[in-house]
């Protein structure tokens, strides 16, 4: 029988907890390549990943979590996780019921199964953390702006990313872009493969996903090399060209950027440096 975790409760261990008016803020530490069980939680919630990663299932779905992934659960939704070979430590924000009744029309994101990685909405959420371990009398207030703010954004990534507002000439062109990532594929070589002009895919392509072609590129080259990362030890040069990089100081560059770490320093939060 699948265990029902009440508020603040999570298979982890509990580095600190807070109060932010209706919101609990929980920092968890999982030890390494552990495994938990089916489970899931009375109140719907956020997880941020600040570091380490795990693999997690819910049904046939799988999500990887690296640094800077934050992933939306809803209430009584039934998961697992496979810790990775540091463990994971992470924040969690749960949601009150009386939270959630104020703020309706943003928190609809939280029950879908949403997961984004850095970003703006990673950004949002290590200021987030932020004050979680700052915390003072105008933490808590900060804390419920900054969550607000978080939701909202989500909620219009999502309202503007729904397949059925998207052309399927888009949807094909970002299937395209994540089946050919590591290739020296053009903007217009992607155009002609859907028979759209350049500059009105890059436009589109802005408008519905938020970034750039080459910065989704950039972020499927990053998220890709660093799971080689964590679970080889192939030498970061070798993983940067076969991500698409053209080589191990351009890696480097992109991958401190996206994530705020070298390869090196992730390499090494993995265990194996």
């Amino acid at each position: 029988m699948n265990a029902n975790l009440s508020q603040g409760f999570y298979y982890g261990r509990r580095n600190a907890s807070q109060k932010a008016g209706a919101l609990l803020l929980t920092e968890s530490s999982y030890a390494p390549l552990s495994e938990i069980p089916k489970h899931a939680h009375e109140n719907p919630y956020f997880v941020f990943t600040l570091n380490g990663g795990q693999e997690e299932s819910i049904g046939s779905r799988k999500r990887i979590y690296i640094p800077g992934t934050l992933a939306f659960h809803a209430a009584g939704e039934t998961h697992s996780e496979k810790l990775g070979p540091v463990g994971m430590r992470c924040l969690h924000v749960e949601f009150g019921s009386k939270w959630l009744e104020r703020h309706e029309e943003v928190t609809r994101v939280v029950g879908d199964g949403s997961h984004f990685q850095n970003g703006r909405l990673g950004w949002l959420a290590k200021r987030v953390y932020g004050e979680f371990c700052n915390m003072d009398d105008v933490a808590p207030a900060a804390i419920e702006g900054l969550v607000l703010e978080l939701l909202a954004d989500a909620s219009r990534v999502k309202r503007l990313g729904t397949t059925g507002k998207r052309p399927r000439w888009l949807v094909q062109a970002r299937e395209l872009i994540e089946a050919r990532f590591s290739e020296a594929i053009s903007v217009s070589d992607i155009a002609a493969a859907v028979n759209i002009h350049p500059v009105h895919l890059s436009r589109q392509f802005l408008r519905h996903y938020h970034r750039t072609v080459a910065d989704y590129t950039r972020q499927l080259r990053v998220e890709s090399a660093c799971r080689k990362i964590s679970s080889s030890n192939q030498s970061l040069a070798d993983v940067a060209i076969e991500a698409g990089f053209s080589d191990q100081a351009h890696f480097t560059r992109v991958c401190k950027r996206l994530t705020g770490r070298t390869p090196a320093e992730f390499r090494c939060s993995a265990g194996k440096c």
